[in-house]
């Protein structure tokens, strides 16, 4: 049997449901970069003996340990699948995070906030500086999202560097925006 594919995992993220109420929000404040390194080379040597040979993780993983665990694997360090990666989710200010005025910074380091087109584009160069080999935005599932303008544009800098996009899509209540054509939307 050829290799299985999973377009959607989070190698350096395991929500504690007795710890953290099943919520990964939790995770990410409790879990430290480093020791979700650790459960990402775990993960990744589960899904390689599950018979998973390419994943595509889209983030969640804390400060940039996505892109080094997809570095170890291509290094033969450690065991797993081959991979792409996402790095810092790019998403309007505050997120998908419900924060507040006195800890603004509480979606660090999971997302980089871009609100403008030169935001946008520092927000696509920095992932790609730091390892990323596809980019992630957030466009639904919170008070602001990006306009269909602002997804085109972000596709095109992402296509000019040979990255593609995927888009994180949660919830009806903006439905259209989820499911717009065109671009290069995974």
């Amino acid at each position: 049997m050829p290799g299985l594919f999973d377009a959607h995992t989070h190698m350096c993220l395991n929500v504690n449901p007795q710890r953290d109420a099943a919520n990964f929000y939790v995770t990410t404040l409790l879990d430290p970069t480093g020791y979700r390194a650790i459960q990402g080379v775990a993960n990744a040597r589960a899904m390689l003996n599950a018979g998973f040979t390419i994943i595509r993780d889209i983030r969640n993983g804390g400060n940039y340990a996505d892109s080094d665990l997809r570095r170890a694997i291509e290094e033969g360090i450690v065991p797993g699948p081959t991979m792409q990666n996402a790095d810092r989710i790019i998403a309007p200010f505050g997120a998908q995070f419900q924060l507040q005025h006195e800890k603004p910074n509480l979606g660090n380091p999971e997302y980089v906030y871009a609100d403008t087109q030169d935001e946008l584009r520092k927000a696509i160069r920095e992932n790609i500086r730091f390892g990323a080999t596809l980019i992630k935005v957030v466009v639904d599932d919170q008070p602001y999202i990006y306009s269909e303008e602002d997804l085109r544009f972000i596709v095109e800098e992402a296509t000019e560097a040979g990255l593609r996009v995927a888009a994180h899509c949660w919830t009806e209540k903006r439905g259209s925006q989820c499911h717009r054509g065109g671009g290069s939307y995974d």
